[in-house]
């Protein structure tokens, strides 16, 4: 999607996946006038055409163009047109803190909110890959998450670019030729999130796996009980650091830091504050004790301008100048960052808080779970009944300990995600009908 924008236009990347409701929302909030899109994704649009707010133009990327296409209400362009356009004699000049483009993130109770973010955001994203991996321009990406979100953009196309490298870039991950790719390319970086490190780590281990070009991976997260292995099978450094889109990557372990399994690295002081805060009153907590991430620039136009029309949202983000992530984690002694959880995930059990990113990462790696979203239910739900499920929990029970392993186990085809960081729509995923099978786990002997 195309905004405009003073000076110049602003993108809005709309995840592919999107349709009617999700497509809508996103087009008509970020006030779109220009779509750049797929012709594989065009009868979407031609689909929600009447509830398309301020759209006026639509660009066909393919074969075959607009042709055959006819709309009353939209102009179609092909991709072919522009490519034999004439060039602006000079593009527009833009400065740090102009907008550059918004970009959605997943609402936990309500629909995507949309991140306006200026060029000094981006720019900072790019840098900190470029300081903390030491790029030069022999390095080459190689870029497989889609370029519908951050990730892909500001920390692997950008920051290799800028350093004067090659990028390769992969229609999507595939686990079993992950490996063969980054060979085939003669990738030195590529990047990780979720849980795509742990689908690599899951495929049989190879005498010559270490026997490859990359020097580095960028992890997020990097999961502690597997990350030394996967170093050491690979032949490479796993650098880990902590974000997100409203405020970029605050933290980072450099490469000539240590493996410190479970650290998301330390904060980026050249252009962050960032401090661990009681997350009810804002005191602040010392080394190793819990609380919540707060962030403060040191710098105009390196944390978003805001959330789009939703002026509210982003009064409710900011506390006392900081800005507030909803993340829970600790700094230690010698100010390493280590994650706990999503502020709003934390599972309360018998005065406890349990961490749901601690469950999720032990059930990844059991053989039978391809990928894990766990949430709170409520105490009194009715009985279930036994199945092979039993075996994922009574594992989960001698992994995680007393408290960790799930009293209520349910099934899905998939877990559904959010852009642009592909946090867990545990909302979703508890309200998912009728795919979801839910079960009561039993023989754990532990019940959360």
């Amino acid at each position: 999607m195309v905004r405009h924008e003073p000076p110049g236009a602003a993108e809005v990347p709309i995840n592919i996946h999107y349709k009617e409701g999700w497509l809508t929302h996103e087009v008509n909030d970020c006030g779109a006038r220009v779509a750049i899109v797929h012709q594989e994704y065009l009868p979407r649009f031609e689909k929600v055409t009447g509830d398309l707010e301020g759209l006026e133009k639509i660009v066909v990327v393919g074969d075959g163009g607009a042709d055959g296409r006819a709309n009353s209400s939209l102009e179609m362009r092909s991709w072919g047109e522009l490519e034999g356009a004439e060039a602006l004699p000079e593009p527009a000049e833009t400065r740090f803190y102009d907008t550059m483009g918004i970009l959605y993130t997943s609402g936990t109770t309500g629909p995507s909110k949309g991140v306006v973010l200026p060029y000094g955001v981006s720019g900072i994203f790019a840098q900190a890959v470029i300081d903390n991996a030491h790029l030069t321009s022999d390095d080459v990406g190689y870029v497989c998450n889609p370029l519908f979100h951050g990730n892909a953009q500001f920390m692997q196309v950008l920051p290799v670019l800028l350093a004067g490298g090659r990028v390769s870039i992969w229609p999507k991950f595939t686990v079993s030729g992950w490996l063969r790719q980054i060979r085939e390319c003669g990738a030195t970086i590529t990047n990780t999130i979720g849980v795509i490190l742990q689908f690599i780590y899951g495929q049989p281990a190879r005498d010559d796996d270490w026997d490859n070009p990359l020097r580095r991976v960028l992890v997020q997260p990097a999961p502690s009980d597997i990350v030394e292995d996967f170093e050491e099978r690979f032949g490479l450094k796993c650098l880990e650091g902590y974000g997100m889109t409203e405020i970029g990557v605050v933290t980072y372990r450099n490469m000539d830091d240590p493996l410190r399994p479970g650290a998301a690295g330390k904060p980026l002081e050249k252009w962050f504050d960032v401090k661990i805060e009681d997350p009810e009153t804002g005191e602040p907590r010392g080394p190793d004790e819990l609380g919540a991430i707060v962030v403060r620039p040191k710098s105009s136009g390196i944390l978003m301008k805001g959330y789009n029309n939703l002026p509210e949202k982003t009064l409710e983000a900011w506390r006392d100048l900081w800005f507030r992530t909803d993340d829970m984690a600790k700094l230690d002694e010698e100010g390493y960052l280590y994650f706990a959880d999503r502020a709003k995930d934390v599972i309360r059990r018998r005065g406890e808080n349990i961490s749901s990113f601690t469950i999720e990462s032990i059930l990844n790696n059991h053989p039978s779970v391809k990928e894990a979203a766990a949430f709170a239910v409520p105490s009194d739900l009715g009985p279930g009944r036994r199945t092979r499920s039993r075996s994922a929990s009574c594992w989960m029970g001698g992994e995680a300990g007393p408290g960790g392993a799930p009293r209520v186990l349910r099934r899905q085809d998939a877990v559904l995600r959010g852009p642009p960081l592909h946090r867990v729509r545990r909302g979703d995923t508890q309200n998912a009908q009728p795919e979801g099978q839910e079960e009561r786990a039993q023989g754990t002997g532990h019940h959360p």
